[in-house]
């Protein structure tokens, strides 16, 4: 009996796993985009000031107001550079999903190639980007390190009293002592005084999350529903959004929850497979008045003559070398992602 690995020598089709980037921390808090024409990002964060006019006579002159608003702050960001070599090789083998014997032109799978290591460049770009995205709004700060660039701490000037750890009692797993919906309610009024913006949305990790809603005062309050009461947690069937899922509402002004459990493969680990690491610390809860951090992403000009030396979120290009031949993709970005009133967040380790 002879072997046939196919009988119309024709592959059905490839299931391929794509692990396209969740955006969530970008597209919920960093919305705008600017570009500079150096190599240094300088941004402003805002000074809330809420100052009451004083009062004067009608036949006295205005009382001129001492001007608050923003502290300027400059950055020389960190590259990201990934970069890949096109060989030979990968060009005369079948690609993925090809039928067996290879139908298209050796030209046809050179592009094909090309545009498979761009896309999965650019994707491991806007990993980095979310990454630093939700650093600046879990943290309050971005550390940047990589090889031949000193190690900085970006602080983006948060209130202290935002960077919460819950112990003992107070954490969340300690059933009898502990109260969650208290202290989301109070760290609504402490963010509320802080800035003046009413937060909107609470980002849990899933063992937070998980704590939250085994928590027998958080099952006390949610028999309020079948009396018209405003908080909710649902059981099942999460609403899904990028990188997380709607899970209800809770406290005062119907506070949105979201459970994010999204991860991404650590690079730096010397691990010989991939280290998946969470974006958000599963521990950790997250704080946020939307409509008040007016989070920018930021990018520094990038520093290479075929890009002219102009500003670019992300600038792909490509090479050639003449012996061996082969072809060079190189990707490069130049981010920080700031959230212009980072006092509109909030972070706190419950569990």
């Amino acid at each position: 009996m002879s072997f046939t690995t196919y009988d119309t020598q024709t592959l059905l089709g490839v299931l391929r796993t794509l692990y396209t980037p969740q955006t969530y921390w970008l597209d919920k808090f960093f919305a705008s985009e600017q570009t500079f024409e150096q190599e240094y990002i300088d941004f402003d964060i805002l000074i809330g000031g809420r100052r009451m006019a004083p009062f004067v006579a009608p036949t006295v002159q205005g009382k001129p107001m001492i001007a608050q608003g923003y502290t300027t702050r400059r950055f020389k960001p960190a590259y990201i550079k990934p970069k890949d070599i096109v060989d030979p090789q990968r060009i005369i083998k079948r690609r993925a999903g090809e039928p067996f014997m290879g139908s298209l032109s050796l030209s046809a799978r050179y592009d094909a190639v090309i545009a498979d290591s761009l896309l999965e460049q650019k994707n491991q770009i806007i990993r980095r980007w979310e990454w630093m995205a939700c650093q600046a709004i879990v943290t309050g700060q971005v550390t940047v390190a990589g090889d031949d660039y000193p190690t900085q701490t970006v602080l983006f000037g948060r209130n202290p009293l935002n960077t919460i750890t819950q112990t003992g009692t107070s954490l969340w797993t300690d059933t009898v002592n502990s109260n969650p919906i208290a202290d989301i309610e109070g760290w609504i009024y402490q963010m509320q005084s802080l800035t003046g913006f009413v937060p909107d949305q609470l980002t849990m990790g899933l063992s937070a999350f998980k704590a939250y809603r085994s928590h027998p005062k958080v099952l006390q309050l949610l028999s309020t529903i079948i009396r018209n009461g405003n908080d909710a947690v649902q059981a099942s069937a999460l609403q899904g959004v990028p990188g997380a899922q709607y899970a209800g509402t809770v406290g005062l002004g119907n506070l949105s929850i979201y459970v994010y459990n999204d991860i991404y493969e650590d690079a730096t680990s010397s691990a010989t497979t991939p280290v998946n690491v969470p974006y958000l610390d599963p521990t950790k809860v997250v704080l946020t008045a939307s409509t008040g951090i007016q989070g920018i992403r930021c990018f520094g000009a990038i520093l290479d003559v075929k890009a002219g030396y102009s500003p670019a979120s992300i600038f792909p290009k490509t090479w050639q070398q003449e012996d061996p031949s082969v072809t060079y993709l190189m990707s490069q970005s130049a981010p920080l992602m700031v959230p212009t009133r980072p006092d509109c967040t909030l972070s706190a380790k419950v569990v």
